[in-house]
């Protein structure tokens, strides 16, 4: 196969060309996995915040509770209707937090919580309905003390899980950010050392051949015409030396007059 110079010049910047995008696109395709990563830690952090955000509702509805069955009339009410809104508080924060779960185990965990702060808070809402009514209140209360510390249990071992999950994610994060730099670092040196190695060979090859051809020029300057230049490669340098070589065999057909004399005695055929 035969490559002209042209030709190399332009694999050599076409090679340069393919090693930046690689590189670019390991770049990216690095930060894509670290923003997933980020991703799912900020996800986990704020499921770890909602969860704790759940446990202060959940604590605040039982002081609630308290205080309104030790209240009357209007502070009775008053109380009531502070323990409604955090009811519907702690359900939210724990509907966020089964939301941003990421691992089988913590949404697992968490739908289980669910159910125990469902029927946590409907012994909540039985009371504050029968407020009015002590009879009535003291057969959903032993429910509510029951039902207070099950929930209250099962949430610090779901927040464990959470916890867990976090650092998991972070100690991911970290690897895959590690993972990519490496990547990243291996394929610049690689990439940078066949270029040079390329770069180096081609850039030794004109140059060596070029030297040739200079010198030979020099000599033609100084008045040598016996000149015999080899180049059998098929590129421009090649072509270069077959023009010279063809232009001097032309030479010794034709009328030397048109040569300076001291340059035509030396094409003289002695005899």
């Amino acid at each position: 196969m035969n490559v002209t110079i042209r030709q190399k010049l332009y694999g050599l910047g076409t090679l340069g060309i393919v090693i930046a995008i690689g590189v670019g696109l390991t770049g990216l395709y690095g930060i894509s996995q670290v923003a997933g990563e980020i991703e799912t830690t900020s996800a986990m952090g704020s499921a770890i915040r909602n969860h704790l955000e759940a446990s202060m509702f959940l604590d605040l509805t039982r002081g609630d509770v308290s205080k309104m069955m030790n209240s009357a009339d209007d502070a009775q009410d008053s109380a009531a209707s502070e323990l409604g809104d955090h009811q519907k508080l702690l359900w939210d924060r724990l509907a966020a937090t089964v939301s941003l779960a990421r691992s089988t185990k913590a949404t697992a965990a968490l739908q289980a919580e669910s159910k125990s702060a469902s029927s946590y808070l409907a012994a909540v809402s039985h009371i504050v309905e029968s407020r009015k009514d002590a009879a009535a209140v003291s057969k959903v209360l032993g429910d509510f003390l029951q039902g207070y510390p099950d929930l209250r249990n099962t949430m610090d071992g779901t927040n464990d899980i959470l916890q867990g999950d976090s650092k998991l994610a972070e100690q991911t994060a970290n690897r895959v950010v590690g993972r990519s730099k490496l990547a990243i670092g291996a394929i610049c040196v690689v990439s940078s050392l066949v270029l040079l190695i390329f770069a180096s060979r081609i850039t030794r090859e004109i140059n060596t051949r070029l030297a040739v051809m200079i010198e030979l020029l020099k000599k033609m300057a100084a008045g040598d015409l016996t000149l015999h230049v080899e180049d059998q490669r098929h590129d421009e340098l090649g072509e270069i030396a077959r023009w010279f070589k063809n232009y001097w065999r032309n030479c010794g057909t034709r009328s030397l007059g048109w040569l300076p004399a001291r340059v035509a005695s030396r094409r003289q055929p002695k005899h």
